[in-house]
C-alpha cells in the first residue's frame, strides 16, 4: 500500500527564497557571501555550486576562495581580512575539512557575527540560551521542512539518531529550546532499535547507510533522513528509503529532501546578519 508524502524541500525552499529575494530588491541591500573550499572534494563543490546559484537567484553576490594546495596559517590570515572586510555579510566554510586541519580553530576565526552557518562557539553558546537568529542550517531547514508541510511537533515522540555538531546536537538544543519531547541516540545508546521503533517522528543523521530499517519504523511516522553515504557506488540515506517508505505517512526522498532548505535557511541567516537582526 502506498500512503507515503514526500517530505520534498524544493516546494517550501522556493517560498523562502522568493521572500528573501523580493525584501533584498525592496531594500536596495548589498549582500556578500564569502565562501571557502579547502582541498579537492566532489561533493564539496557540488553543494558550493548550489549554494551560489542560489545567492544569485535572489541577488546576493558570492566570493569564491579554493584552496586545493593550502597551509592552515595561511587561511586563518585570510578569515581574519574577511572578518574586517565591510563588503562581506558572511563567511562560509564549506565542510566536511581535511583530517590533517583543525576545524574547531579555523571555524571559530570567524566573526561569530558573519558566521553563517551558526557554528562558532559564541552562536552555539546563543543558541543554548535561545537565540536561533543564526542557528546552523540543517536543522533550522528541518523544523521549517516539517512547518511547512503544516507537521506539528507538540505530544510528538520525537527520535534523534545521530548527535554530530552540524545536525544532532543542535537540533537536540533547538526541541529543547521548543520544550518539545525528545529522545536522542549516539553511537553509545543501548537499544537504539526499540526507542526508534517509539518515534512518531524520526530525524536520523549518522551517515551509516541503511541503518534504519523496515521492522525500525512505526507504522504511520514521519521519517527525516539527512544520512549521505555510498552503497555499491550509488547515494544512499541513513534510511533503507524503499522499504521503509510504505510504513511512513511522510519521509524525505534521497534527493531534494533537507538539503534545498539547508540552503535556504543558509540565505535566510546571511539576510538576517545584514539586517542586523541576529
Amino acid at each position: 500500500m502506498n500512503n507515503h508524502k514526500l517530505l520534498e524541500g524544493n516546494p517550501p525552499s522556493k517560498r523562502v527564497l522568493a521572500q528573501i529575494k523580493k525584501n533584498i530588491k525592496e531594500k536596495k541591500l548589498s549582500i556578500c557571501l564569502a565562501i571557502i573550499l579547502i582541498g579537492d572534494n566532489s561533493a564539496s563543490k557540488k553543494y558550493i555550486e548550489m549554494k551560489m546559484a542560489a545567492c544569485k537567484e535572489v541577488g546576493i553576490k558570492t566570493k569564491f576562495l579554493d584552496y586545493t594546495e593550502f597551509n592552515e596559517e595561511e587561511i586563518i590570515k585570510k578569515i581574519k581580512k574577511l572578518n574586517e572586510d565591510k563588503k562581506i555579510t558572511g563567511i562560509l566554510i564549506q565542510l566536511p575539512l581535511l583530517k590533517e586541519l583543525d576545524t574547531e580553530k579555523i571555524i571559530n576565526t570567524i566573526d561569530p557575527k558573519k558566521d553563517v552557518d551558526g557554528l562558532t562557539k559564541i552562536n552555539e553558546r546563543n543558541l543554548e540560551s535561545g537565540k536561533e537568529t543564526l542557528a546552523p542550517a540543517t536543522p533550522k531547514g528541518i523544523l521549517k521542512l516539517l512547518e511547512g508541510y503544516g507537521i506539528k511537533l507538540e505530544n510528538k515522540k520525537i527520535v534523534l539518531v545521530g548527535m554530530g555538531k552540524l545536525v544532532g546536537y543542535p537540533l537536540s538544543i533547538m526541541l529543547k529550546n521548543r520544550k518539545l519531547n525528545f529522545t536522542a541516540c549516539d553511537e553509545f545508546t543501548e537499544n537504539t532499535k526499540e526507542k526508534v521503533k517509539e518515534a512518531d517522528i524520526l530525524i536520523t543523521a549518522t551517515g551509516i547507510p541503511h541503518l534504519i530499517k523496515e521492522d525500525w519504523v512505526k507504522q504511520g511516522s514521519i521519517v527525516v533522513d539527512v544520512g549521505y553515504s555510498k552503497l555499491n557506488g550509488k547515494v544512499v540515506g541513513d534510511v533503507d528509503f524503499e522499504n521503509v517508505k510504505n510504513k511512513t505517512s511522510f519521509i524525505t526522498p534521497i534527493f531534494g529532501g533537507v538539503g534545498p532548505m539547508t540552503i535556504a535557511t543558509l540565505i535566510e541567516n546571511l539576510y538576517n546578519i545584514k539586517n542586523n537582526l541576529i
